[in-house]
């Protein structure tokens, strides 16, 4: 018999030894008596420096008064607790590094008094696959989002692109037949102009976007008088407040101390800002713009409207791209839902603060601007903002070369150059441009920069390459629909003086040009 016992302990020590998990036990007094191999290697101590300890230096210093309680407790009622009861712990290794640990509890009556025995399993791998599976839930969940939102936002572009081109073909056909009397026909046209406007500040928000994105949009900082900046920006939007009977206010102090901005997209900042105002209030309703200095040395810039408020739930998100409380085609406001995160950036840039504020639905809205003001000890009298190009700017004598795959940008560019008084040569080609600098060199050349075959850098790389007498120094204008930061660059690096994203206003073109012509003593003819 004392055989048979002597072999079952032996087992018992072998089963001990090879047990996957670490096993401890642990008397009444809560001084470790049991320990197996793998308790050595998990723990990192030698059996003999376990033998006798307090079970609690294998936790971590701040539970060890916790589980000394609990230990004295759970004597007093002794019962089996299985692996994966839910109960998790923090084990301490004896280099002082913690790990997530489960056990299981079971006492065990000896003829000395009660062991009570702990398998203790190591939860760290388990854990790292339970936060890679919640990851790769969460990455589908955001990858799911993105991909609707994707798919949103590029049937809202479809969309608002697709309206203004319905009002624009549909009158450009009804004008071609010659049936709409003087009246309706210029109404015809102020709606043409209108929706292509439309058009071209949806694609100046994207690019945009694309360029705060990518880090690449840039500004072209001076001393700027705020108010001049915003009311230039308000005046462009009176005519669209007073077709909605929108009394649209402004209250400017003049005496606001420059900044340093760029104030074309200070200017865009403040029209966005008003003209969402205008867009998001009911006719007959109030829209207030105000520029002061604010009590923390920051001009501050103000636009309040009387109209549909925003939800608060939705204020903290107003500023983000492609956000929209309303995405539903019912949806009483178009728009990309790009505006005021540009807004928000390009303010940023400036070091500048925005925040909006909100009663609640129906309730109206106000945005508020901050913007750093300059110690006037470190400024001289600013200059006034230069006023925009007049209108009757002339180009008289001025021989000007356009080059343009397309026949119906070659026409209209010509024809505007031409009733500010210059000569046209116009090219369809790279080729033809070529050609026609052989009969005979221009005072400025305007060209496109895609073009089949040879495209608008090619082209200027041989004009440049030609002696001055052929053209080689011609003054020269990149007049492109790449309107990207890169595409200016490389036209600059290319050639080219200037560089203009079309569509350019009429005005805008001439001025551009004028400014690249060369005095009449030095003209090429």
């Amino acid at each position: 018999m004392n055989q048979g016992i002597l072999e079952a302990e032996e087992r018992f020590k072998q089963l001990l030894e090879s047990a996957p998990d670490a096993i401890v036990g642990a008397d009444r007094a809560g001084l470790i008596v049991l320990v197996n191999a793998q308790t050595e290697q998990m723990f990192g101590y030698r059996r003999e420096e376990l033998l006798g300890q307090p079970v609690e230096i294998l936790l971590p210093e701040h539970l060890r008064d916790v589980h000394r309680t609990r230990r004295s407790g759970y004597y007093d009622d002794p019962r089996t607790r299985p692996m994966g009861a839910g109960l998790e712990l923090v084990a301490r290794r004896k280099d002082g590094s913690e790990f997530p640990a489960e056990i299981s509890l079971s006492p065990l009556g000896t003829g000395d008094g009660m062991i009570v025995t702990s398998i203790v399993r190591d939860r760290t791998e388990q854990k790292r696959a339970e936060q890679e599976r919640l990851q790769l839930v969460r990455d589908r969940a955001e990858a799911e989002i993105a991909s609707r939102t994707k798919d949103e936002f590029l049937a809202t572009v479809s969309h608002e692109l697709r309206t203004p081109l319905q009002a624009i073909l549909g009158w450009v056909r009804m004008l071609r037949s010659g049936t709409l009397d003087d009246t309706v026909a210029s109404r015809a046209l102020e709606t043409i102009e209108r929706n292509a406007r439309v058009q071209a500040r949806l694609i100046e928000d994207l690019l945009d976007v694309s360029r705060i994105v990518t880090g690449k949009i840039r500004l072209d900082c001076r001393l700027v008088e705020l108010p001049l900046v915003v009311d230039a920006a308000v005046d462009a939007l009176r005519s669209m407040a007073y077709a909605r009977r929108i009394r649209l206010n402004t209250l400017i102090d003049p005496g606001v101390r420059p900044i340093w901005a760029d104030p074309d997209r200070l200017q865009q900042v403040v029209w966005n800002l008003v003209s969402n105002a205008i867009k998001f209030t009911s006719d007959g309703g109030k829209v207030d713009v105000r520029v002061e200095e604010g009590t923390s040395g920051k001009a501050v810039v103000a636009v309040s409207d009387t109209g549909k408020g925003i939800d608060p739930a939705f204020v903290d998100r107003v500023f983000e791209r492609f956000s929209q409380s309303d995405r539903t085609s019912t949806r009483l406001h178009g728009g990309l839902g790009l505006g005021l995160a540009i807004v928000r950036n390009l303010v940023e840039l400036h070091g500048g603060t925005i925040r909006a504020e909100s009663p609640g639905e129906g309730k109206g809205a106000t945005f508020t601007v901050e913007l750093p003001m300059l110690d006037p000890e470190h400024f001289a009298a600013p200059p006034h903002l230069a006023a925009g190009a007049s209108n009757t700017t002339r180009l008289d004598g001025l021989c000007i070369l356009i080059v343009d795959d397309e026949p119906d940008t070659l026409e209209v560019v010509g024809t505007v150059l031409r009733q500010a008084g210059a000569t046209v040569v116009s090219a369809g080609s790279a080729a033809e441009a070529l050609r026609h600098l052989d009969g005979g060199v221009p005072d400025v050349l305007i060209s496109d920069l895609a073009m089949p075959g040879e495209d608008g850098f090619q082209l200027i790389r041989k004009v440049r390459a030609r002696g001055s007498a052929h053209g080689g120094r011609v003054p020269a204008l990149a007049l492109s629909a790449f309107a990207g930061h890169e595409d200016r660059r490389q036209a600059i690096s290319a050639g080219f003086q200037m560089h203009v994203a079309k569509p350019v206003e009429p005005h805008e073109l001439i001025r551009l040009v004028q400014s690249l012509s060369p005095e009449p003593e030095h003209r090429a003819h």
